[in-house]
């Protein structure tokens, strides 16, 4: 099984308390000033799994070590969630046997499956036999790192996710080989919690250094990454240049899977401009190679996008029959945001057509969900938009 909420969230503790240098003895007397002090034999217990670490003794901790007290939220949220929904078994799995299926587990868009092995696998990481791909365990593990804020940030907590890479670039391991990595994974959490202009200048440097370094596979993420940020400030015909050559660096690379991606996002681009049939080929290709690859999660997104063509072509029918395909993708992924966008687009549909009673039971359950989705994720900003009292 995967490990507990306690013993993860444990260990997560630990890892904090290593990072700053601080011996146990060294945490207990600089809590003692604290409201709430935590003793050596109350954090060893619970950096070992075998007492959960309680509201007030967190918050004690995160003053400690300089951790805005958010980012343990959301690490709690993440781990405790995973308990709930269970974990993939990773009892008896190496750390290379649990990155790969991590690795798959984020490409189709398990994000629960691929969180709960990376997570695992870390405390591995260092004493594992050290990949060709890293200069050494210290680079090991920080990708490693890097990897699970990639899944911690997929389930939408994005600021655990930007508090990690940041602790990864202060610590130095990683190479100039992964760096462009590193710097567009830092874009991305900025331009997900809408700081555009850091997440401009992260991605223009991460840009630099992949162009650099002459990974075509970093290139194509680069630029798709920097698309995505033209396309945040209204420059579309740059979006969809950068797209086009993010799909040709990813052809060189022989990464087909991002392709697909990109074919979406391309497919959005055109519907916001109203170009439908563009809007339809874009996503149907999509969909041929999601569903060649297995691309669970892409196919979901497919579906929505089909739905707004259809919809603003007037075939209400089809749109609601692809809004409700992605609507069991979701379930089937155990995935809240992708549930959230999927059903917003059922709530438009029935306040449009004045299906009260379908509008009202939507929005009772998109309520329900916008409790785990973070505020700033615009799907939320337009469901609070929408059912602002007038």
């Amino acid at each position: 099984m995967a490990e507990t909420c306690t013993v993860a969230f444990g260990r997560y503790l630990k890892m904090l308390r290593e990072r700053r240098g601080f011996s146990l003895d060294e945490v207990a007397s600089m809590s003692r000033s604290l409201a709430d002090p935590v003793s050596k034999g109350y954090l060893s217990r619970c950096e070992n799994g075998r007492h959960g670490a309680g509201f007030s003794k967190v918050v004690t901790l995160a003053r400690v070590y300089g951790v805005p007290f958010e980012v343990l939220a959301e690490r709690v949220e993440l781990d405790t969630e995973l308990d709930r929904l269970g974990g993939p078994d990773t009892t008896g799995m190496t750390y290379r046997e649990m990155q790969k299926k991590a690795a798959a587990a984020l490409n189709r868009g398990a994000f629960w499956e691929a969180y709960g092995l990376l997570r695992d696998s870390l405390p591995m990481a260092a004493a594992a036999p050290v990949s060709p791909n890293f200069r050494d365990s210290h680079e090991q593990r920080a990708v490693g790192c890097m990897n699970l804020s990639t899944a911690a940030g997929c389930l939408g907590r994005s600021r655990l996710a930007l508090y990690e890479l940041q602790a990864i670039r202060a610590a130095g391991h990683i190479t100039e080989k992964h760096a462009p990595a590193l710097l567009d994974l830092l874009s991305w959490r900025y331009r997900a919690l809408g700081q555009i202009a850091s997440a401009t200048k992260l991605a223009d440097e991460a840009l630099a250094q992949a162009q650099q370094s002459g990974s075509s596979a970093y290139l194509g993420f680069c630029l798709a990454n920097r698309a995505r940020l033209a396309y945040a400030q209204s420059n579309f015909r740059e979006a969809i240049a950068l797209y086009q050559r993010s799909s040709e660096a990813y052809e060189a690379a022989g990464v087909v899977e991002e392709r697909a991606r990109n074919l979406l996002n391309l497919g959005n681009i055109y519907i916001s401009q109203r170009q439908l049939a563009s809007a339809r080929r874009a996503a149907l290709a999509a969909d041929r190679l999601a569903a060649a690859l297995g691309l669970t999660r892409v196919r979901a997104l497919v579906r929505i996008l089909l739905g707004e063509v259809d919809s603003a072509e007037q075939k209400s029918e089809r749109a609601v029959e692809h809004w409700r395909e992605a609507v069991e993708i979701a379930r089937l992924l155990r995935d809240k945001i992708l549930l959230f966008k999927a059903l917003l687009a059922l709530f438009r549909h029935a306040r449009e057509s004045n299906a009260e009673n379908d509008a009202a039971m939507l929005k009772r359950r998109l309520a329900r969900l916008s409790a785990w989705i973070p505020e700033e994720i615009d799907d939320v900003k337009e469901f609070r938009a929408l059912t602002q009292p007038t």
